[in-house]
């Protein structure tokens, strides 16, 4: 058998105080080449998928300060 694809996901929960928390998550699949391991493509994914999910949080609490919810 010969994976062609590969998902990756990651999320947090953030407490945000009085019993509340959010839960973000991101995700990205990759279509691998030939010569492509889906640990390879998983180590190139996460970077990117990281900095989603901070720039995720990073918009919700610009979003909060407006008075808007998750």
């Amino acid at each position: 058998m010969k994976i062609k694809e590969t998902t990756v996901g990651i999320s947090r929960t953030f407490n945000l105080g009085s019993y509340e928390s959010a839960r973000l998550e991101v995700q990205a699949t990759a279509s691998l080449s030939d010569k492509e391991t889906p640990e390879q493509a998983t180590e190139a994914i996460l970077p990117h998928l990281r900095k989603r999910l901070i720039r995720a949080y990073q918009d919700h609490i610009d979003e909060k300060g407006k008075g808007k919810d998750l």
